[in-house]
């Protein structure tokens, strides 16, 4: 079985390297509605039986509640690695032979890509890694929450797990995944989303916010004079 992890920081610490251009607002919002799309997506991947939504938010609690995920509370100032091995602990305690580690923040997640890695590891039986799309964080880790104890989220994640990975002497394989590998974390992400329409509600919210608009006709002025994400 496996149980997705989710961790997710409190609304008003979310989406930071947003600001500058992005108000505290936006933000916030942009936060709750990839949130809902990417519990969406795992409450509809067959190979999911649980999703952990690890959080000191009691909005974002209530947010989990209503796509069914179980909800693991941390200290408030807990940071991503730490919310992720509560996670994966409480994953264990419930009986997940698995755990799939994702972040909150990947609009285009869909059921399809969470299926294809689930075949992989059925295929391989090896842990697996998602890459960003630059090659140096994680935007997904399945592993095994009896054997996995130490996660190393931040810059270069990407890299470190797999040493992490080598130390333990736990085999872990690459996955490529596109929709998994597109994040949201700096004003670029959301410029290069307009690439790969988000749907949902994700898609909804960008779609109503004056102030992203005003940012893509930003982007537009500045790209005829060779300059983005300002």
């Amino acid at each position: 079985m496996i149980f997705a992890v989710v961790p997710a920081k409190r609304l008003d610490l979310a989406k930071g390297r947003l600001s500058p251009p992005f108000s505290p607002g936006f933000r916030r919002g942009l936060a709750k509605a990839m949130l809902h799309d990417v519990l969406a997506a795992l409450r509809s991947c067959s190979n999911v039986s649980r999703i952990i939504l690890v959080t000191s938010d009691p909005e974002l609690e209530v947010i989990g509640h209503g796509h069914g995920a179980v909800s693991c509370s941390v200290d408030a100032d807990a940071g991503y690695s730490a919310a992720a091995a509560a996670g994966c602990k409480e994953a264990e305690r419930l009986g997940g032979e698995q755990a799939l580690i994702v972040p909150g923040d990947l609009p285009r997640l869909d059921a399809r890509s969470l299926d294809r890695l689930a075949g992989l590891a059925r295929i391989t039986d090896k842990a697996l890694v998602v890459p960003s799309r630059d090659g140096q964080g994680t935007n997904a880790l399945l592993v095994r929450p009896a054997t996995w104890r130490q996660f190393c989220f931040g810059p270069e994640s990407y890299r470190r797990h797999l040493a992490c990975a080598a130390e333990a002497g736990i085999e872990i394989a690459t996955a490529d995944e596109p929709r998994i590998a597109l994040d949201i974390d700096q004003p670029c992400d959301l410029r290069d989303l307009q690439g790969y329409p988000a749907s949902g509600v994700t898609g909804e919210f960008l779609g109503a916010s004056m102030e992203f608009c005003a940012f893509l006709e930003r982007q537009a002025a500045s790209a005829e004079q060779g300059e983005l994400c300002r």
